[in-house]
């Protein structure tokens, strides 16, 4: 489908736009996915689809979104390559089986929200939004030089971020807010690369400094890793 949005529009009204078709509901007397192209945000078209996680989800469905996509007449996304052929379905060693027992295990003891932040239950209202680009390559250097993540810099920065709407004053006294960080495992050749699994990561919203808070947010992804069992391959923006 094609929408359009009126003229002089903003990226606010962009985000608006893309709230309002991520919060329909799917409809299951058709296929389980949907694509839009949205005019009138700027001088580019923009492309969302939606597609129910029965289908697809992962790594793998993102392979297969850019490798149909491209930035412009004549080019191509970088790293796009053909598929490769799906190998045969078969039964997982056991040790994986076991590997994503403790890892469900793990995901459904994690306690509930203590921290007054979350109230009521989740409703069907989804609002979408996004930062402009951001140079990994500074990201990069800040975790080598604290020994740390890029992950665990960006989790730092997002737990000044929600301090700093709070307030000091609150933000010293909330606990037990958490991130779900999306962690890729390792995959044989041949694998399209979709086995990925969640942790929880404590954003200490009450520590004062940037460097406080970086050193526990460090410490915190160290402690879930090894709480969840997992081996590790590089998380979704940990490259």
């Amino acid at each position: 489908e094609r929408i359009a949005l009126p003229p002089d529009s903003t990226e606010a009204d962009l985000a608006r736009a893309v709230s309002e078709l991520a919060s329909l509901p799917i409809s299951l007397d058709r296929p389980a996915w949907r694509a839009w192209i949205i005019d009138g945000a700027g001088p580019a078209s923009v492309l969302v689809v939606r597609v129910h996680h029965a289908i697809a989800d992962g790594m793998a469905l993102l392979g297969v979104l850019f490798s149909v996509s491209d930035e412009g007449f004549g080019t191509r996304p970088p790293g796009a390559s053909p598929l490769p052929p799906r190998p045969r379905a078969s039964l997982p060693p056991a040790s994986e089986l076991l590997r994503g027992a403790a890892t469900l295990t793990h995901l459904l003891a994690q306690r509930a929200d203590t921290s007054g932040l979350l109230s009521g239950s989740p409703g069907p209202r989804k609002l979408v939004a996004w930062s402009r680009p951001v140079a990994l390559e500074p990201v990069r250097r800040a975790a080598h030089a604290a020994d740390a993540h890029v992950n665990d810099v960006i989790l730092a920065a997002l737990a000044g971020a929600l301090r700093s709407a709070l307030g000091p004053g609150r933000a010293r006294r909330t606990r037990g807010v958490h991130a779900l960080v999306p962690v890729a495992l390792a995959h044989a050749p041949g694998d399209l690369g979709n086995q990925f699994a969640s942790v929880f990561v404590e954003l200490p919203l009450h520590a004062d400094s940037p460097v406080e808070r970086l050193s526990r947010v460090r410490e915190s992804a160290r402690r879930a890793r090894e709480a969840a069992g997992l081996s590790l391959g590089r998380t979704l923006v940990d490259l």
